[in-house]
């Protein structure tokens, strides 16, 4: 089972959490691969890798292969189209759109 977090006293499912930093990442225009979501996140990488699988599984994340950093292949994350209804009222949460 994977852990669950609490942010703003809700708390999330870390699959959840890991799919709103893609949706952010994606609404900047910015690439996002497992191992930067590591570097970003509070959560240990097995935690990340778990919620990847789950997220896949569930059909919010999809992957592509391509350029990560300049000169290196890998696995591009992304929210699926249909997914981002789910993704965003917790987006919207999690980064607290509201008060910027």
């Amino acid at each position: 089972m994977n852990k669950k977090a609490t942010i703003n006293n809700i708390t999330y499912d870390n699959s959840l959490i890991v799919a709103t930093y893609v949706y952010d990442c994606q609404l900047k225009g910015d690439r996002v691969w497992f191992t930067k979501i590591v570097e970003h996140l509070s959560l240990d990488k097995h935690q990340i890798s778990h919620a990847i699988d789950e997220c896949f599984d569930w059909g919010i994340l999809y992957g592509e292969y391509g350029e990560t950093i300049p000169g290196r292949g890998g696995r591009l994350l992304m929210v699926d189209e249909d997914a981002k209804l789910i993704i965003e009222p917790i987006w919207r949460n999690l980064y607290d759109i509201f008060n910027v």
